[in-house]
């Protein structure tokens, strides 16, 4: 488990210094006023992609930057603003698992019906229809 650990640390890590050197060069190099916009969408669609791929702490501090509207380019705010509802999912056995595990019965014995794919997702939940 602590090697799993490490590696996942590892690979969050090179992301985000990936997607850092990324935006270094994107603003140091490719920037300039005729190319702004181009530039603030390419680099808030990587930004966006990096914080969804490391998960977790990464997508709430998103969720964060999102809300300071007031001081990020358009195309931040419209890429920061998927991280709200559309997450990354958990697949269906997990979820069935963590239902069952809370309910202590089987999804089939509460539900009459339970759609295996969610409708929305954040960064600590996601949203299943369902029906007693």
């Amino acid at each position: 488990a602590d090697e799993l650990y490490w590696h996942s640390v590892l690979q969050r890590s090179a992301r985000t210094v990936k997607a850092g050197l990324y935006l270094l060069w994107q603003y140091k190099v490719c920037w300039t006023p005729e190319t702004s916009d181009l530039v603030h969408g390419r680099v808030a669609k990587r930004l966006v992609d990096c914080l969804r791929r490391n998960e977790g702490l990464y997508v709430k501090f998103g969720q964060a930057m999102s809300t300071m509207d007031i001081v990020l380019p358009q195309e931040y705010k419209n890429e920061l603003r998927t991280l709200h509802d559309q997450a990354a999912t958990f697949d269906f056995p997990e979820v069935r698992n963590v239902v069952e595990g809370e309910l202590g019965k089987k999804i089939e014995d509460v539900f009459s019906d339970f759609e295996e794919k969610p409708i929305a997702s954040a960064s600590i939940a996601q949203v299943h229809r369902a029906t007693l």
